[in-house]
């Protein structure tokens, strides 16, 4: 190969979304469920870039979302006919770094 392959990635830092605690969400229904980052000690903007395995097991959807890392709330929607359970430090999604183009204030400040 020509000149040296610098290593990069897409998301620089990814930070495990996990759930407060336990939560039933209902059949049929959507429920804000209320949600920690441990390894983000900084308060700041997150984007949410996927939705994990164990949710998505449970046929359970996770909205899109921008999110403060200090009050990290999710939406999950349940379109199954029976309730389902999420257990307190289950990893519900993945979140990384959201910047604006044009200035650094945190999107969420008026929050």
């Amino acid at each position: 190969p020509l000149g040296i392959r610098i290593p990069t990635q897409i998301f620089p830092s990814r930070y495990p979304v996990h759930v407060l605690t336990d939560t039933i969400i209902p059949a049929n229904s959507e429920a804000f469920v209320k949600c920690v980052i441990p390894k983000c000690h900084n308060t700041q903007d997150l984007v949410l870039v996927s939705q994990a395995n164990t949710l998505t097991e449970q046929d359970l959807v996770v909205a899109p979302a921008v999110i403060a890392s200090g009050k990290a709330t999710l939406l999950v929607t349940n379109p199954t006919n029976e309730p389902k359970r999420l257990y307190a430090n289950t990893t519900a999604a993945m979140a990384t770094d959201i910047h604006s183009e044009e200035s650094f204030v945190p999107i969420m400040q008026y929050s």
